[in-house]
């Protein structure tokens, strides 16, 4: 699932016209939460603490970035705002008279 991290890459070979393995592209999934995440209110808070997770590695070069945290961050991140948008959204749709008429509520008496 990760792109990024060391595992996956020493085995892989790096994008054509590329000689640097870390310009692998982070995979779909982080791609459509990231673009989810930028639309929400809070999306400032949310890039900082991305950029906080993220760490550099130690391959001996150093420059070996681990996205891993970062990207289970993000992944997280984004579900729990798609849930709590799919909670709110059937909230909504059962605010009001949710469906009961009055003789219904009060079972006809």
């Amino acid at each position: 699932m990760n792109a990024h991290t060391g595992e996956e890459r020493q085995g892989s070979t790096p994008p054509a016209g590329t000689t640097d393995r870390s310009k692998i592209p982070p995979a779909p999934e982080i791609i459509a939460a990231v673009e989810f995440l930028r639309t929400q209110p809070d999306a400032a808070s949310i890039r900082r603490r991305y950029l906080e997770l993220i760490t550099p590695g130690n391959e001996r070069d150093g420059t070996t970035i681990d996205y891993t945290a970062a990207e289970r961050y993000l992944l997280a991140t984004a579900a729990r705002y798609k849930r709590q948008v799919r909670l709110g959204s059937r909230a909504e749709q059962g605010s009001g008279d949710q469906g009961f008429t009055k003789q219904d509520d009060t079972d006809g008496r």
